[in-house]
């Protein structure tokens, strides 16, 4: 597949884009080709790199792990900004995973079937996280995405996958919780 950008300054018309596969992007990790400072995600087989964070974003990425941690150590492996593979040439690194217990070892990524819940935390990259994420993690299977909105100061919730969208989704209101699919009996303070 070939893209094509929109014409902006300086830039050719149209300007073809590589991309790479996800073995390919794994070749390019394991040889030190990328500079160890350059965050990148695979994205759809685009090298997307992710933009500086924001205190508040850090800090309630901690927050938030820290109480999926406290709440799920025990049934499921949470983790924060670590990679996962997806199907579709994908290697993002979302900010909280909540995997399935075992799922995770030294010489399997997780995929998949192996997710519980992807949680992005969103200001600057909101559009990103709402639109391009939520449609690739939809068409691989991710049964449920959520959005830590830091600009309405809400969380936006994604399930249900069919193809290339999510058949169901709603919001909830800061000072509200929020149940996970996985664990419909538990209560997550998510702000």
């Amino acid at each position: 597949m070939t893209a094509y950008l929109e014409p902006r300054q300086n830039l050719p018309e149209p300007m073809h884009l590589f991309r790479f596969t996800l073995k390919q992007f794994r070749t390019m990790l394991e040889s030190n080709v990328l500079p160890e400072n350059v965050r990148v995600e695979l994205l759809d087989g685009y090298l997307v790199e992710q933009t500086d964070m924001k205190q508040a974003h850090a800090n309630r990425i901690k927050r938030i792990y820290d109480r999926m941690n406290n709440q799920f150590a025990a049934r499921a492996e949470v983790f924060a900004q670590s990679p996962i593979e997806l199907p579709s040439d994908g290697r993002p690194l979302p900010d909280i995973a909540l995997f399935k217990r075992g799922s995770v070892t030294d010489d399997h990524s997780p995929q998949p079937e192996d997710i519980h819940l992807i949680i992005e935390v969103a200001e600057s990259s909101i559009h990103q996280d709402r639109n391009f994420k939520q449609m690739l993690y939809a068409r691989d299977g991710i049964q449920e995405y959520w959005i830590v909105n830091l600009v309405n100061n809400q969380l936006e919730i994604y399930r249900n996958p069919e193809q290339e969208r999510y058949a169901n989704s709603f919001t909830v209101k800061a000072g509200e919780t929020a149940k996970c699919l996985a664990f419909p009996d538990d209560e997550i303070d998510w702000s």
